[in-house]
C-alpha cells in the first residue's frame, strides 16, 4: 500500500519525515512516499511527484500552524482526492485544530496528534489492505510498542516558525523569480471560432518575464479542495518557457462547477518545478480576435485560422451569457 506524505514547510516536513520511518514498523505493508526523500537524482521533480500523487492509496496532509492555507497544501490535497486516494485522505495536525483549517481541508477526517485518533489512522490503513491485514490483538499491540517512539520524536517538533518561513518542499528556490513578479499568469474568458456550437472556456496565459528559462509543471483551477487540470493533449505539461516567451492553456466551461463562474480569477493556479504556486490575475486589454500562443491547435478548434474569440467594450470584455464580467 502506498500512502503519499504531503508537507510544506520546514515543520511540516520534518513530520512527513518521521510519519516515513514510523509507520512502517507498524504496519509492515505500508510505503510512505514523501518527495523530499523518494525523488532519485536525475528524473523529473514535477512528473514524479504528481504520478505519485495520482497513485497513492491513502494521502496524509502533514498540518502546522504555519502551513494551513498554502496553496501547495491545498493543491496536494485536491490532487490526492482526485485520484486513487479520492475518499482515503487524512490531515495529520500537530499544534492546530480542525476548526484551524480552510474550507477546502474541513472536508476531510483529521488525525491529531492523541494516541486514539492515531490509532484510529492505522486501522483505517489496516483495513484497506487484505491479504496482508493485521488482526485486531497484533495491531493494537505493534502501534503501542512504537507509539512512545512517535509521540516523542513530534513533540520535539519547533513550531515557532511563522508563516512566511514554512515555504519549503521544493519552492525552496521560488525567491529568485521574484514571488511571481517574473511570471505573468493571466486569466480571460473567449470562445474557439468556428465551432458548432461555441466552445466557451477560460483561457490561461502564462508569460516568462525574468531572464532564464522557467518550467510550468501544472496549471488549473481550485475548486473546493478539488484540482481541476487545464492542460490539453495538444499543449502538455511540464512546459519549458523561454524568457519573454508566453504559453496559453484552457478549461472549457462545461468541466467546471456553475458556482465558480462568479469569481473564476481567483481560482486559478499555475505551478512552476521550483515549487512556486501562483495566482491568476485577470487579463486586460483582450482584443476581439486573437490566436492562442504555444503551438498548434486540434482540427476541430482551428477551422480555420487557430484563434480565439472575445468582445470587447471599452477594454472589458463584454457581458455574454452567465459570464461573470460586466
Amino acid at each position: 500500500m502506498k500512502v503519499f506524505a504531503a508537507w510544506s514547510g520546514n515543520s511540516s516536513k520534518r513530520i512527513a519525515q518521521i510519519l516515513r520511518k514510523w509507520l512502517p514498523k507498524v504496519l509492515p505493508f505500508v510505503d510512505v512516499w514523501m518527495s523530499e526523500e523518494d525523488i532519485a537524482k536525475g528524473t523529473r521533480w514535477s512528473v514524479e511527484l504528481w504520478n505519485n500523487l495520482r497513485e497513492a492509496d491513502f494521502g496524509i496532509l502533514c498540518l502546522v500552524p504555519g502551513n494551513v492555507a498554502a496553496h501547495w497544501t491545498i493543491f496536494e490535497a485536491g490532487a490526492l482526492s482526485g485520484g486513487r486516494a479520492y475518499d482515503r485522505v487524512s490531515p495529520f495536525l500537530l499544534g492546530i485544530q480542525p476548526s484551524d483549517l480552510p474550507v477546502p481541508l474541513r472536508q476531510f477526517q483529521c488525525t491529531s496528534f492523541q494516541n486514539k485518533d492515531v490509532l484510529s489512522l492505522v486501522s483505517r490503513l489496516n483495513k484497506l489492505t487484505n491479504d496482508e491485514r493485521l488482526s485486531e490483538q497484533v495491531l493494537e499491540k505493534s502501534f503501542q510498542k512504537h507509539w512512545p517512539r512517535l509521540r516523542d520524536r513530534l513533540k520535539k517538533i519547533d513550531l515557532t516558525h511563522s508563516e512566511k518561513e514554512e515555504t519549503g518542499d521544493a519552492s525552496k528556490d521560488a525567491d529568485q523569480l521574484g514571488q511571481g513578479r517574473e511570471v505573468l499568469a493571466t486569466m480571460h474568458k473567449a470562445w474557439f471560432d468556428g465551432t458548432e456550437p461555441l466552445v466557451h472556456a477560460y483561457f490561461f496565459t502564462i508569460v516568462n518575464l525574468s531572464e532564464r528559462e522557467i518550467e510550468v509543471t501544472h496549471v488549473g483551477m481550485e475548486c473546493g479542495g478539488e484540482y481541476i487540470d487545464a492542460s490539453q493533449p495538444e499543449r502538455p505539461l511540464p512546459k519549458r518557457l523561454k524568457p519573454q516567451e508566453s504559453w496559453a492553456t484552457w478549461i472549457e466551461l462545461e468541466k467546471l462547477p456553475t458556482w465558480i463562474h462568479d469569481d473564476p480569477i481567483r481560482h486559478g493556479r499555475v505551478r512552476l518545478s521550483t515549487g512556486q504556486v501562483i495566482k491568476t490575475k485577470r487579463a486586460k486589454n483582450i482584443p476581439p480576435r486573437g490566436s492562442v500562443p504555444g503551438g498548434e491547435l486540434r482540427p476541430e478548434y482551428s477551422n480555420p485560422p487557430p484563434h480565439a474569440r472575445t468582445h470587447r467594450s471599452e477594454n472589458r470584455l463584454s457581458r455574454m451569457p452567465n459570464s461573470p464580467y460586466a
